[in-house]
This record gives structure tokens, C-alpha cells and sequence, in this order.
């Protein structure tokens, strides 16, 4: 999937030419009250799994403040599949980013009370904001981003809190209560295997491999739940395929071993998850996937914190590297530390993280 926090061309556009675009669109803007009648509302989401299901808790809020309040999402053609599965919205429409006059006249062929633009610091969303038909805007106001000034309101973005915390700050109103974790239900049929784990070693996004564990600890893992005489598939995108081949070829016609990665659908991935009795990631939109499913979950973090992007429900365990630099990223491509070796995830211990494992009976 594609991820404008890879993308470093991406962010020096958005930087040198989004910065005085917004400031020469202030000069056209004007603030506007909140609408007293709410009666639909537009989000323009981010083209990243973990913030778009960490966006359901907000969504579910509205929901509960308001049921027949009309949520329009508007999406990339990247996530739109699994915006599709996480539910608490009313129309779902697929957006091209990167081709802004398009987007621009899809946003504004659906006018809406509120719009509310959930990225962090691109200052496209911004820009695309300003130009929705709609009566009240509202965005993030991020340090050192300058793109809030074309919104009506402005929340707050904080580096202490837990992102789905930030989202929740972007409310139109103080009567919805900030109570509803991220939650995904569909039918799906599927009865949890016992002995069935999935692990995802694989991170995307701007310096992805800082997030990587060696592939030794994962090996010694392998082996712990091969002996545990456990079923493991491998998931991720069809990219990381040839690091699961290369991490799995001394354990050749392994019956045991499934390397899915690129082969499943994001729904399919979802059963696999509700269907296993464990589920280890490093911190990626899987993890996020595998939290709001209500799985069991180990979650391993170095350049992150659990505080910030972990894991939110009540069977997940995180384990945090005690690298004296970590954590080093809050936006998702800071990295503001000195040592780029991988060393911050090498001081997690595969016997940490079977000792996790075995709270979960394997």
C-alpha cells in the first residue's frame, strides 16, 4: 500500500509549496460558526490502516451522540477496503489524492454541515478542506505544521497522548463523550482455532526497518510455537513476501508454516485474525487491525510508544524496548534519534516475548 509517509518527494511538496498555499488561502478565508442543525458530516481520512481504524472510535462516538447524523468518509482507493469492513459511517467515497482537481470536485459534489480533515501534518488534506462544500471546517493544529489556519476550528494534535485521543479532540461538539474504543464486527462465521498464530514482521511507511525485530528472534519463536505444535501464517503485503521466503527457508515443506503474505484480501487477513488464537505484530496497521477485532495480541514497539500508537483492547500485551532513545516518532516519520543500526528493536528478547506468549496458554 502506499504511504505518503514514505514518500519523501511527497512531503517536501507538501512542505515548500503547501505551507504558502495555505497562507495565501487564509487571506481568503473566512471563520464561520458551528451550523445549530447537524445534519451530515465529512471526514477526509489519511491513506494509512492504523489511523483510519483508530478513526472508528471517534466515528462510534458521533454515532452514539447522534445516530442519525449522515457520515460521509472519504478514502483513498488504498484503505477503502478496510474502511469498508470497520463499520460506523453511512457512505464511503473513494478519492484520488494525488490528483487534486479531481479530488477537489469529488469533495465538493457531496456538500456536508461539517468536514473534518483527520490528517496530522499533510497539508494537501488542507487544501482540499478548504475547497469542500461545506458550512464548518475543522483540523488539526500541529506543531510545526502551519496548516490550520484555513479551519474554523483548530484542535490541538499532542505528542503525549494516544492518537486515538487526538482524533477525538476533532469533535463539533462537547456533548459527544470520548468513550468508544476502535471496534470491528462483520459476519464472518469463523471459529477461533486453538493452537492457530499469525505473526506479521513487516512495518510500511517512511524507514519501515527501524520497526523490524531480527529475523533471528523471530526464528526462535518459529521454533518455540513449532514445538508448541502450533499452525503460524505469515501475513503481509505482496512485497514482503520475499523476506517471509528468505525467513522461512530452513524450514522447507514445513506443513505447519503458511507464508500468506500478498495472498489474502484485507478482509480475508481480518478472518485469519478473529480465527487464531494469537496474534504477534510489530506496531503496523495489522496490530491496529488485530486490536480492534478484540484478538489476542503481543505488540512490539522500539521507535514508538504503546502510550501513543499501542494497542487498545483489554487482551493485547505490548512490549516496549528499553533503548534509552526510544521512543523516538510521534507524526510517523520524525525519527529524532541518532542511532539507525536497528539496535532500539534488537533489545527486545525473543525469551520477553515468549514468556508473553505462554500468558496466552501456548
Amino acid at each position: 500500500m502506499m504511504n505518503v509517509r514514505g514518500k519523501k518527494s511527497f512531503k517536501l511538496l507538501d512542505k515548500y509549496l503547501g505551507v504558502p498555499i495555505l497562507f495565501v488561502l487564509n487571506l481568503f478565508s473566512k471563520k464561520k460558526q458551528l451550523p445549530k442543525n447537524i445534519e451530515k458530516i465529512g471526514i477526509l481520512t489519511v491513506p494509512a490502516i492504523g489511523d483510519i481504524i483508530l478513526l472508528n472510535g471517534f466515528l462510534r462516538d458521533i454515532k452514539k451522540f447522534n445516530h442519525d447524523v449522515k457520515i460521509i468518509l472519504f478514502v483513498t482507493n488504498e484503505v477503502r477496503e478496510i474502511a469498508e469492513i470497520m463499520g460506523s459511517y453511512d457512505e464511503i467515497v473513494s478519492i484520488k489524492l494525488f490528483n487534486p482537481l479531481r479530488a477537489i470536485k469529488t469533495l465538493r459534489s457531496h456538500p456536508v454541515d461539517v468536514f473534518i480533515d483527520t490528517a496530522q501534518w499533510t497539508r494537501l488534506n488542507a487544501i482540499f478542506t478548504f475547497f469542500s462544500k461545506s458550512k464548518y471546517k475543522i483540523g488539526f493544529k500541529t506543531k510545526g505544521q502551519y496548516k490550520h489556519f484555513i479551519y474554523d476550528f483548530a484542535a490541538e494534535h499532542s505528542n503525549l497522548t494516544h492518537e486515538l485521543y487526538n482524533f477525538k479532540k476533532l469533535s463539533f461538539s462537547k456533548e459527544i463523550k470520548a468513550e468508544s474504543l476502535p471496534k470491528i464486527e462483520f459476519n464472518h462465521g469463523t471459529q477461533i482455532k486453538k493452537d492457530q498464530v499469525v505473526i506479521h514482521i513487516m512495518s510500511g511507511g517512511y524507514l519501515s526497518e527501524l520497526k523490524r525485530w531480527p529475523d533471528e528472534n523471530w526464528r526462535r519463536i518459529i521454533d518455540y510455537l513449532l514445538e508448541s505444535q502450533c499452525d503460524i501464517y505469515f501475513t503481509g503485503s505482496a512485497s514482503d513476501r520475499k523476506h517471509l521466503v528468505s525467513l522461512l527457508k530452513n524450514y522447507k515443506d514445513n506443513i505447519r508454516l503458511h507464508n500468506v503474505a500478498g495472498k489474502h484480501s484485507l478482509r480475508e487477513t481480518a478472518i485469519l485474525l478473529v480465527g487464531s488464537q494469537l496474534v504477534i505484530s510489530v506496531d503496523t496497521g495489522i496490530m491496529h487491525l488485530a486490536s480492534a477485532l478484540g484478538c489476542n495480541l503481543i505488540s512490539l514497539h522500539g521507535p514508538t510508544a504503546p502510550t501513543r500508537w499501542g494497542p487498545l483492547n483489554s487482551n493485547s500485551i505490548t512490549i516496549q524496548s528499553n533503548y534509552p532513545e526510544a521512543p523516538c516518532l510521534n507524526l510517523g516519520f520524525e525519527y529524532n534519534c541518532k542511532d539507525r543500526s536497528g539496535e532500539c528493536m534488537k533489545r527486545i528478547t525473543s525469551e520477553k516475548v515468549i514468556s508473553e506468549i505462554k500468558e496466552f496458554g501456548l
